[in-house]
């Protein structure tokens, strides 16, 4: 395109000023036009070889840049295959009870050892902001229950909706929760001192999921991090690999003046977190959660949830106190475990253990008090 423009260019010119010397002398438009010519030609010819010298190089370019990106994620997406390894038994010091194995090397790759589908009654994040949001402003109560907390663990699981007060918000740090996240997209900027919910800052949030032993008897559970990659990699505490389990769980978040309107969908494929894997270092450590914060608020007409509804390894057909004593029970058993076995191996203590079965058994020695006390006020009454 340059080329073709002064080329006319030169030409309209060459043309006036030969229309201008005709007119005068045309021993001088001879003479011009001889010495005009072979300097034009010359500096066309060579316009041209550098122009098509550069649109081939260009073209080149492109090629081998597009060569590369292809070259590039096929070996990302290549699918890999996990070593096979002879697994070795080890025993307590008793030399009878079986502990767990021993798989001296093992490649697992993230999230392709156990591939997890979604429930069919599962809603995608699409869901939770037509329902926090509605379009005419007002809450549906059809598609998501709204329900009162008597206390908030940081566990949430199940279909609810729950609003929380200014004070609720602050006691609860601004509604935390335990479970490992990502953002999901659809969310909204708003202002947090917006009158109405529906000017409200949105988020919108979705499980990570677990990592776990790759042992079926196995009970430690962690929450993923931001390198999961990496963090498979750390030996579990039976000593065996560690894989990733995806969730599908999902919530959301409105922040308002009033306070905080919150959102689940879906039940959590997996348990609460046993362990948690420090940023720095290849060790586990115990996990151990916070006491519930207490919500005291009327109930009115809108029906409470219990505490344990939100626990994701209890059923609903057991009282709170079987479900407590039997978490007691494996916390127990999984810090004998870890007393008995040998100093000398590799597997990772746990040396809070203990502290988590005084604090097991202080939560259900509460619960047994107030179970007795409300008893007692039935009867007087």
């Amino acid at each position: 395109m340059p080329l073709l423009i002064m080329s006319t260019t030169s030409t309209i010119v060459i043309g006036l000023l030969l229309c201008l010397l005709a007119a005068t002398n045309m021993d001088k438009i001879v003479q011009l036009y001889l010495w005009l010519y072979p300097v034009l030609s010359r500096w066309l010819t060579v316009w041209t070889v550098l122009t098509f010298h550069t649109l081939v190089l260009l073209f080149l370019t492109v090629v081998v840049l597009n060569l590369l990106v292809v070259v590039h994620n096929l070996q990302v997406h290549r699918p890999g295959q996990a070593q096979r390894t002879r697994l070795t038994p080890y025993y307590a010091e008793d030399r009878t009870t079986l502990l767990g194995y021993v798989r001296e090397e093992e490649d697992v790759l993230a999230a392709k050892t156990l591939e997890i589908s979604a429930p069919a009654s599962d809603t995608p994040h699409k869901a939770l902001v037509s329902a926090a949001l509605p379009q005419d402003g007002t809450a549906s109560r059809d598609s998501i229950p709204d329900c009162v907390l008597k206390t908030w663990d940081g566990f949430p699981n199940g279909r609810f909706r729950v609003h929380f007060t200014r004070e609720q918000f602050t006691a609860t740090s601004k509604v935390a929760l335990y479970w490992a996240s990502h953002k999901l997209r659809g969310g909204r900027r708003g202002s947090t001192s917006a009158a109405t919910p529906d000017k409200g800052r949105l988020s919108l949030h979705g499980c990570s999921g677990i990592i776990e032993c790759n042992s079926g008897e196995c009970t430690v559970q962690i929450g993923p991090g931001l390198d999961v990659s990496k963090e498979i990699k750390v030996r579990c505490a039976c000593g065996l690999a560690l894989r990733h389990r995806p969730c599908t769980a999902e919530w959301s978040l409105v922040q308002y003046n009033e306070g905080a309107i919150f959102e689940h969908s879906g039940r959590h494929t997996h348990s609460s977190y046993t362990h948690s894997l420090p940023k720095s270092g290849n060790k586990l450590k115990a996990f151990v959660p916070k006491p519930p914060v207490s919500l005291s608020q009327s109930n009115g007409d809108v029906r409470t949830i219990e505490t344990k509804m939100f626990l994701p390894d209890a059923e609903e057909d057991k009282s709170s106190s079987d479900d407590q004593a039997e978490r007691v029970q494996i916390v127990k058993r999984r810090s004998n475990r870890l007393k008995n076995k040998d100093k000398s191996s590799h597997i990772v203590h746990s040396p809070d253990a203990e502290a988590e079965v005084e604090m097991a058994l202080d939560s259900q020695a509460g619960e047994d008090s107030d179970a007795d006390a409300s008893d007692q006020h039935r009867t007087d009454d």
